[in-house]
């Protein structure tokens, strides 16, 4: 919530320092730098914390130092391809695309998986949120005193990397013995475990590249219209995230329902209410928090407003869904299955709908996707 808030706070600030044009670049580019944060955590998110929590004190040594060796690496390696895409994308100002990018993908260096894992949500706020809200902090203070746009994006980057830091020192240091200390050097064994966490790598690969997908379509087809399009996917994913802690209360919740049929369709249709409400809220406070966070440059018209509001509310419902009723009612083959009936119709509708209606376009395709997932969900629900 911390981060998300400073997020938001950041918006402005870069805008008023560099422009909306400069600012909106970099967010294409943090679109781009998304999948190569996948990339760079390679699965870990998804397989880590149940394997943190699963393992002893010594196999968690082993299994951070293994990723906090070959994260590195894989960083380094996604910095020459991904300036060659913030070439091809913006030729005429690469480095906020390049800065963007990074600014992103060096989330991929977060520790947050191996916390979740030994249930140290405390432990998380110290050494990982602190030094990235500290980074962003001073970032927007920088910004807000005349500093340059740019720098701006390197000190939040900086931030991002102390954390990863301070998190690597403070497990090394914590190690229960000497003997972990020792042992948890498995540079012979980096290989094996990027092999062995290939599954988590495509399932992370998948899901973000179809989030960041509209906006570097819309940056690519339709530049003139970013601006508005970026700052309101900024917001959207901004509120997606803070909403999280809800979802994972659903997700405790539903399971004790499962077992009384009555119960479980009361809360769907409870669920159905809050979605509708969350996107209808949305959409009247989006003028005046559109016209706060784009420091009066960014301006988005009601078409693209009253998509992003549906958005928001079917991303709800769609999240709810999938994370905590269809695994309470054994029903994960058909989430599987929702999923990759999403991606058939939610990218080829996307990159139709940017090419012939613009950023509008772009948004019917994504809903068009999520609506055909969302359906499959229900249907699943209701026979269960």
């Amino acid at each position: 919530m911390i981060l998300s808030v400073l997020a938001l706070i950041m918006i402005p600030a870069m805008v008023a320092a560099g422009g909306s044009d400069a600012w909106s670049l970099i967010a294409l580019g943090q679109g781009v730098g998304a999948i190569v944060m996948a990339f760079i955590g390679w699965g870990w998110w998804i397989t880590g914390p149940a394997r943190i929590a699963r393992a002893s004190a010594i196999d968690r040594v082993l299994e951070y130092n293994a990723s906090a060796i070959a994260r590195p690496i894989l960083f380094l390696l996604a910095v020459a391809p991904t300036l060659g895409v913030s070439y091809l994308i913006a030729p005429h100002d690469p480095l906020a695309v390049f800065l963007g990018a990074i600014l992103s993908a060096s989330v991929g260096l977060s520790a947050s998986w191996y916390f979740a894992g030994i249930q140290r949500p405390y432990m998380l706020l110290a050494m990982e949120t602190m030094p990235r809200a500290l980074g962003t902090g001073i970032a927007i203070a920088y910004l807000l005193l005349g500093g340059n746009i740019y720098m701006g994006v390197v000190i939040q980057i900086l931030g991002i990397v102390a954390a990863f830091v301070t998190t690597t020192v403070w497990v090394m240091t914590t190690s229960p013995t000497r003997r972990g200390l020792s042992v948890a050097n498995p540079r012979a064994r980096v290989l094996g475990v990027l092999w062995e966490r290939r599954l988590g790598l495509t399932v992370s690969i998948l899901a973000v590249t179809y989030r960041a997908m509209p906006i570097v379509l819309v940056g690519w087809f339709a530049p003139g219209a970013l601006p508005p399009f970026a700052l309101m996917d900024k917001i959207s994913l901004q509120i997606n995230t803070g909403i999280q802690p809800l979802i994972s209360a659903i997700q405790g919740w539903v399971p004790h329902l499962a077992a009384d049929r009555r119960k479980l369709r009361t809360a769907f249709a409870a669920l159905i209410g809050l979605s509708l409400l969350g996107g209808v809220a949305f959409y009247l406070i989006s003028p005046a928090l559109t016209l706060a966070l784009g420091a009066g440059e960014i301006t988005p018209d009601s078409a693209l407003i009253v998509t992003f509001s549906a958005f928001i509310a079917l991303a709800f419902f769609d999240s709810a869904l999938f994370k905590a009723f269809l695994p309470a009612l054994e029903k994960v083959r058909a989430a599987s299955a929702a999923s990759v009936a999403s991606l058939m119709i939610g990218v080829p509708s996307t990159l139709v709908g940017v090419i012939f209606w613009g950023p509008v376009g772009a948004m019917v395709g994504v809903l068009a996707g999520l609506a055909t997932k969302i359906t499959i969900e229900i249907v699943a629900v209701l026979r269960a």
